[in-house]
């Protein structure tokens, strides 16, 4: 994948990773911190989706686990692995206590759902 990835692009990866994360159940805010600090420790993408995988099994979040670890490895760029996991942070804080449509996509689609 381009290096060039638009803030849009990680913004709608993120939604699909955060909408998984709700409907699936045990991807929790710390959880995500864990794997922010992971990454911004260990800078390597491969011993991060090992880590993503491990403790998605352990977490029951295994569809969202993957999800996480095939979009990462398409970016294929710690820094902007780091800025998804970011926002895939403020995403599943926003729409923890929020009902939303679990076959929402985008970034744009969640925002509508979310200032309703």
């Amino acid at each position: 994948m381009s290096q060039q990835i638009s803030t849009q692009k990680l913004l709608d990866m993120a939604t699909e990773i955060a909408v998984s994360g709700k409907k699936e159940g045990g991807l929790t805010s710390s959880q995500i911190n864990s794997f922010l600090e992971y990454a911004q420790q260990s800078r390597d993408i491969n011993l991060l989706s090992l880590f993503i995988i491990r403790q998605s099994q352990r977490g029951h979040f295994v569809n969202t686990g993957k999800l996480l670890v095939k979009y990462i490895t398409q970016l294929n760029d710690i820094n902007k692995v780091i800025e998804l996991l970011g926002y895939v942070k403020w995403l599943n804080e926003s729409i923890e206590k929020t009902r939303i449509d679990f076959n929402t996509k985008t970034f744009q689609d969640l925002l509508k759902q979310l200032i309703q």
